[in-house]
């Protein structure tokens, strides 16, 4: 899984590659549960950020889920419900990784 966030006032984040063998079973289990609830192929693609709305971030997210890829980019703005807990999570993990030098 690979996971990048961009834009905003706070700044880009370094993007994150994520492998299962390098996380814990607890957190493999929590972003499996993530991407089942996020229903990823009922996602809408977001247009970029615009320059008039530069304190808005963009994710992008590619994952393969089941031997199908799935890439996305959605904006603050569009980012549905169900969604917004895996961007949470996966912004979590990418600011403790940069916070660590990782």
């Amino acid at each position: 899984m690979r996971f990048r966030r961009t834009g905003g006032f706070g700044g880009n984040l370094p993007p994150l590659t994520l492998d299962a063998a390098d996380l814990s079973r607890s957190e493999v289990t929590d972003l499996e549960r993530l991407l089942a609830h996020a229903d990823l192929s009922a996602v809408r693609e977001a247009p970029p950020v615009r320059r008039d709305s530069p304190d808005a971030f963009q994710y992008d997210l590619d994952v393969e889920i089941a031997g199908r890829p799935h890439r996305l980019s959605v904006t603050d703005r569009t980012v549905p419900p169900s969604l917004r807990p895996l961007l949470t999570q996966l912004t979590r993990l990418a600011q403790e990784r940069r916070a660590s030098g990782r």
